[in-house]
């Protein structure tokens, strides 16, 4: 699907939730999460593209490693992203803030052997 097809049935999926929303509240978050995860599976689908992209370019350029740390931290955010949404469509921001909270803990777990390498890298460099 193209960009525009994915917006507008982003839109069209948000008028039925609000529709929904007015007469059903429990039918609009179901709608609302099957929309969710019809877009998400279009996501999907397009990272995988930008995967095959992104493992050429790396595989000219930088060790493996890092390739898999970025895609890590991509797939930690997206996710992370992605929840945080749907639970402040169910009504909970503070299980929200403590997704995200979780989330930045994560990537920042994920992204530690790359501040390790920068160290040893400035320590070369400074010796």
């Amino acid at each position: 699907m193209g960009v525009f097809q994915l917006c507008a049935l982003a839109l069209g999926g948000a008028f039925i939730v609000l529709l929904l929303r007015q007469y059903h509240p429990v039918f609009a978050l179901t709608a609302s999460l099957l929309l969710s995860l019809l877009l998400l599976t279009q996501a999907v689908a397009l990272l995988e593209q930008l995967r095959d992209v992104l493992s050429v370019l790396f595989s000219w350029t930088l060790n493996n490693e890092y390739y898999g740390i970025l895609l890590k931290t991509v797939g930690i955010g997206l996710t992370v992203q992605v929840t945080a949404d749907l639970c402040r469509e169910a009504g909970q921001p503070a299980l929200e803030g403590k997704i995200i909270l979780v989330g930045k803990l994560l990537i920042l777990a994920a992204a530690l052997p790359l501040f390790g390498r920068v160290m040893e890298l400035l320590t070369e460099m400074l010796l």
